[in-house]
Formats: structure tokens, sequence, C-alpha cells
């Protein structure tokens, strides 16, 4: 390797030869240089698109110049046409932006700059080449270069206090998570109206409305003051799907009448190769426990509970192991956690809901869920508090975490605990009660309605979960 050559009989065979030298064959396009194209043998290929020739990757336009898509589709093929034009004084492939003039590529899509492709070996390593909606294109889809596993996220911009938008998603997503706030708490915020992509007969189909009964939306949704979250999938009868879902959302005055405040609107997609694992990363928050009235039986050996306490006790550890095994079960598997202490004026006794919402806005990572332990909560009896589904990709929010009390800690075990925090957060992850108190049933197709089931309402329910159950949270886009 490194030798001089004229050919590729000068090389190896593992080799080749490119610009003189013998030099490792080919992965990605990436590894050859601009104006190159790697072959599935892994020899380097000099594009020979000119400016103005018609390109369906950035592989086939000449260095210097960028495949760049034109605004239509104009063979009609179901993807946009792109032709070699000038590259732009812009920003590199996987770069942060918001329009496409400030790309190099002259393509933003999904609040990053992405190469056009045809097959993987044109993407730079650990991207993919999928199929991705173009807003400005009215949906109309293009081939370009994604990263293959992760979270992508970016913001949908939003022009009044109601407003349409599409939001795109490409076609290897797992899931789609919404996250729709605005600054005024005593705005509500949330969706009217989504329909899912258009399919073969450009038919969508409504999958929440606002005027529709909750219970009856394929997709489940309320509005919420100051924020409000949507999550697809959540039920057996909205799947994801690739391709520009129509979103109309609003914020909304107490009475139901549209608000005044200009919403904002966060879009989070998971994306994985197929049969490949995430994790859930977990971040504890202590409130004060000093002078906990259960100590001594709650926090063994430590007499109280905050994190350096939590990071090396047994008790606390055993309660992880407990969890982890849980959600083990849904196939999901926890990331080392993270410990942060409250300020002391957060340590009060029997937490009231409107308190909850301050509390859970301290929620200070925007990655997994934040998990709040807090000395007892109110009404009476009450075990924990979240959302369904939380917020994705965003922090400080009002819902940006989940609250579990410690108090059944007087009469029972740190195990009970870790069953109610599973509860807690496979809701938060986007899964409903198998059967609410009112005997109404959730929206996957074979959940069953013991109280064997993890998502039982009681909290003397038990961890089963069903295939269906299963497969919601392991696309969870709270996973990473």
């Amino acid at each position: 390797m490194g030798a001089a050559c004229d050919s590729g009989g000068d090389c190896d065979n593992t080799l080749q030869c490119l610009r003189n030298v013998c030099i490792p064959r080919c992965d990605r396009a990436s590894q050859c240089g601009d104006g190159f194209a790697c072959r599935a043998d892994g020899l380097c290929i000099e594009a020979r698109g000119e400016a103005g020739n018609s390109c369906d990757s950035e592989t086939a336009c000449r260095a210097g110049l960028a495949c760049k898509l034109d605004p239509s589709d104009a063979d009609q093929d179901g993807l946009l046409q792109a032709t070699c034009s000038e590259d732009r004084h812009g920003h590199a492939v996987g770069a942060e932006c918001s329009s496409d003039s400030q790309c190099r590529n002259g393509t933003c899509a999904l609040g990053r700059c992405v190469d056009l492709c045809g097959i993987d070996r044109d993407c730079p390593p650990t991207t993919t080449c999928t199929r991705i909606p173009r807003v400005e294109a009215d949906g109309a889809a293009f081939r370009g270069c994604l990263p293959e596993r992760g979270l992508i996220s970016w913001e949908i911009p939003v022009a009044a206090p109601t407003a349409d938008v599409l939001v795109p998603v490409p076609a290897h997503a797992l899931s789609l998570s919404l996250a729709m706030t605005v600054d005024d708490d005593s705005q509500l915020v949330g969706a009217s109206y989504l329909t899912s992509p258009p399919r073969d007969s450009n038919v969508s189909r409504v999958l929440f409305s606002r005027s529709a009964d909750y219970y009856a939306n394929p997709i489940r949704h309320r509005a919420g003051h100051g924020v409000s979250m949507l999550q697809i999938p959540s039920s057996s009868a909205a799947r994801i799907e690739g391709g520009a879902y129509h979103l109309t959302l609003s914020s909304l005055r107490p009475n139901g009448e549209i608000g005044s405040a200009t919403p904002r609107l966060k879009a989070t997609v998971r994306v994985m190769p197929a049969n490949a694992t995430g994790s859930l990363p977990l971040h504890f928050h202590f409130v004060d426990f000093t002078d906990y009235p259960c100590s001594k039986t709650a926090f063994p050996g430590a007499g109280t509970l905050n994190a350096e306490i939590a990071r090396r006790e047994d008790f606390f550890q055993l309660y992880i192991t407990d969890l982890r095994e849980v959600l083990a079960g849904a196939n999901v598997a926890l990331a080392p956690p993270t410990y942060d202490d409250l300020p002391s004026k957060n340590a009060r006794d029997n937490i009231a809901p409107e308190h909850v919402r301050a509390l859970a806005s301290k929620g200070i990572y925007s990655s997994g869920i934040n998990v709040f332990f807090v000395r007892s909560l109110s009404p009476a009896g009450s075990r924990a508090i979240g959302p369904t589904p939380g917020p994705v990709g965003i922090k400080g929010t009002a819902a940006s975490g989940i609250i579990i009390s410690l108090e059944p800690l007087c009469y029972r075990t740190w195990k009970d605990v870790a069953r109610i925090t599973a509860h807690q957060l496979a809701r938060y992850m986007g899964l409903f009660p198998n059967i609410d108190s009112a005997g109404r049933l959730d929206p996957i197709e074979d959940s069953d309605v013991t109280s064997d089931n993890l998502m039982f309402f009681s909290d003397q329910g038990g961890t089963a979960l069903t295939p269906g159950q299963r497969a919601i949270l392991s696309s969870s886009p709270a996973q990473q």
C-alpha cells in the first residue's frame, strides 16, 4: 500500500490504483474523493456527469459539481429528478441546516444537509440511502443519505397560532415523535388533525381528529397546557409509514377557541437497521429525603437518599437491576443512568398536580427519560405521574419526565417501586393502560385485560407484555 502504480495490475489484489498510488479498495464513495463512485468490487470510478446532465446520485457528477434536486418529478417515476450543478459555498453533508441555500449540495432535509444517492455505497459511513419526502415538493420523494441508526430531530416552522404543515418521515424510520409547545402555559397546544401519507390510491387516512371521540381515533392525543405530544406508532391501527404526514396544530384557549400563541413543533424520528437494538437512557433526580418518615426501611444502611447514595448503595442498584429485568421483557435495555440532586425547595411532601409540572420542567436532559423521586404525591395514594407519551428531544417542559413517589416504601419494597417505575416509563414511551379503571381498552390488538400485564392500571399489576406492546416499546423514540 502506498506504492506508485500506473494501473490496477501494479497493486496487490486487495488494493486499487488511484491517482497513481496503490490504496485499499473502497466500501463507500467518500473513501474515493469528490467526483468518484465506489463500485461493488471496491474500485473507485471517476464520475462522468457534466453540468446540466441528469443525475440520481452525488457520485454521478464530476468533482466540483453537486447532484441537485429539480422542482418536480417530470418523468412520473415517483422520485424527483436531479441535475449536476455547480457546488454552493455551504455546509457539508450531515451538517445542520434550515434551508437548501445553506448546503453545499443544495438539499436540506430533516434539518440536515443531505447528499442524493442511489445505493448505500454512495453515502458516507454510518449512513444509509433511503427514500425521503421533500416538503418543498409537496411530499414528493427523493433518495438521500441519512444516519442509519439513532435519532434525527429537527424544527418544523409554524407561522401562526393555527397552521397546516407537512411532516416528512424517511422510509427507514421506526417511529415518529412530535413535540408541540407554546411559551404561554395558560394556553393549550396540540394537534387538530393528522392524516397519513397518501397511498397508491393517493388517498390519506385520518389518524387523529380533535372533533372525534378520543378513544375512537387511531392515534390518541390530547392538547396540553404549554406542551403536548403525539407519537407513531402507539397503536395497532396506526403504524409508521415513510412519506409526508399532514398535520394541523393550534394553540388553544381553555374554552377551546384558537389561541394567540404560535406553536413550536419539533419532530424526531428513530432510525435503526433491521434486527439492531438500542438502549434507554434514564436520568435519576432526587429531592431532599432528610428526615423521611420511613428512612430506616426505605434506605437501609444509608438513612436517606440522594444522588451519591443512589450511585453506591446496594438497595438502589438492586432496584435498577429489578427495573432492567422488567424492561428486558419488552426488549428495552437500559443505558448507564445519570444521578442528580434537586434543590431542597423541591422536597415538599404531598406534591400536588399543579406543582408536578414545575418539577418536571427541571428535567435537564433531552435524551432518554428524566425520573424524579419525591417523598409523596397528592392526592393520597398517588404512586406516579407522567405524560402518555412523553416529549422526546426537548428538555425543560412541564412534561419532561416522570414523577415517582417513594411513599410505598413505608409498607412495600423497592421491587414494587421498580414495577411502578417500569409502568410509568412504558406510558412515557407510548403505551396506554391495557384496561383502565372505567373498563376502556388500549388501542393494541393483542393486549390482554388481566392484572398480570405491566400496563394494568393498578399498582398491584404484573410485568407481562404482549408482542404488540413490546413492538411499541422497542420502536420508541425515547430509546437511542
